[in-house]
């Protein structure tokens, strides 16, 4: 289905799922623009999940402080990104595509790192 995230006042993303057509808009001050092609959807997700988000986020991203729902602009390793809280063990994070790779591979050295403890 579609998700919005709000990310700032008159400013949202509209996310869908692949192969998802645009749904029609009829608001006059509303402008559609595909981002597709300039980021990256990444889930994270299991039991350890928050610490893994610790070690790559420089926000309090517990369940108390972020909340199912939240969305925030942050940086990751000198990268802005975009980070959804969409369940208590999920996240979703949005990439600037150029840079998907690098925070790929520091998104598994965190996975690895919370799984040991």
């Amino acid at each position: 289905g579609w998700r919005l995230l709000r990310l700032a006042p008159r400013r949202a993303w509209l996310v869908r799922e692949a192969g998802q057509s645009p749904p029609e808009v009829s608001v006059a001050d509303t402008v559609l623009v595909d981002q597709s092609h300039g980021r990256v959807r990444v889930s994270v997700e299991g039991s350890v999940v928050e610490a893994v988000m610790a070690r790559l986020v420089p926000l309090d991203i517990r369940a108390r402080s972020c909340p199912v729902g939240t969305v925030a602009s942050t940086p990751m390793h000198h990268v802005g990104i975009t980070v959804e809280r969409w369940d208590t063990f999920g996240f979703d994070l949005y990439l600037p595509r150029s840079f998907a790779r690098a925070l790929l591979h520091e998104i598994h050295a965190a996975a690895r790192a919370a799984a040991k403890g």
